[in-house]
């Protein structure tokens, strides 16, 4: 399986096999020999694939796809294990692969279009939907690097804000589910760690707005009652 392989399987062997558990994962760890290992074992997968590891299955040149609309794509099966690669072309190509989920049904989706000026529609395969509803909060967690450009000298104080910034990209994550349970719009990354910020500077300080002032006389009558 390689390195990468190998963690995967490592890790879901604390889950119960034969259960229909889907696993998503990125380049960095699916192949098709894992995609034939982990069905084996009694799990369903899907995820992006590097075109390295096809194992000579021949997809159509980006160069061709490119010349098509966006949208456009070529894909392969194979039927002994019911397994299937497919490169999607969008911006640029994306390979993926998966043992549960096909091209059909396709759908529409909207994509900006620099030429002309405006949103597009462009037809979107099953794998690739199911891909991008399934992969949770490993890709999502990488925009901890959208604001975390400082650089450190001693590799410890990095670990250590490297965990800060897990907790408060975590706490986002949370915090964007449970808003759209509501239907409501939620706040950006940046914005959320801003508010972040100035409660930390609020800390101690008793004239810092009218909702400070709220919880400072509910923490007082606390103490009273105590």
């Amino acid at each position: 399986m390689g390195i990468s392989g190998d963690i995967v399987i490592r890790l879901l062997e604390t889950v119960p096999p034969h259960k229909i558990h889907k696993i998503y994962m990125d380049n960095l760890f699916s192949s098709y020999n894992l995609a034939v290992a982990l069905k084996d074992n009694g799990f369903i997968m899907s995820g992006i694939i590097r075109s390295n590891r096809l194992l000579g299955c021949h997809l159509v040149d980006d160069k061709i796809l490119k010349k098509k609309k966006r949208g456009s794509l070529d894909y392969k099966v194979d039927s002994n294990n019911n397994i299937i690669i497919c490169k999607w072309f969008d911006n640029k190509s994306v390979i993926t692969i998966s043992s549960f989920m096909g091209i059909n049904p396709t759908s529409r989706t909207k994509r900006w279009s620099v030429s002309e000026k405006s949103f597009i529609n462009v037809e979107i395969p099953a794998i690739i939907q199911d891909y991008n509803a399934g992969m949770g909060g490993v890709n999502l967690h990488m925009l901890i690097e959208l604001y975390s450009d400082i650089k450190w000298k001693r590799f410890y104080m990095r670990i250590f804000f490297h965990l800060l910034d897990s907790c408060v990209m975590n706490s986002w994550l949370l915090y964007r589910c449970h808003i759209k349970q509501k239907d409501d719009k939620y706040i950006s990354l940046l914005s959320f760690k801003a508010r972040i910020i100035k409660r930390l500077m609020m800390v101690g300080k008793e004239n810092y707005g009218k909702e400070g002032k709220h919880n400072l006389k509910i923490e007082k009558k606390r103490k009273e009652i105590e």
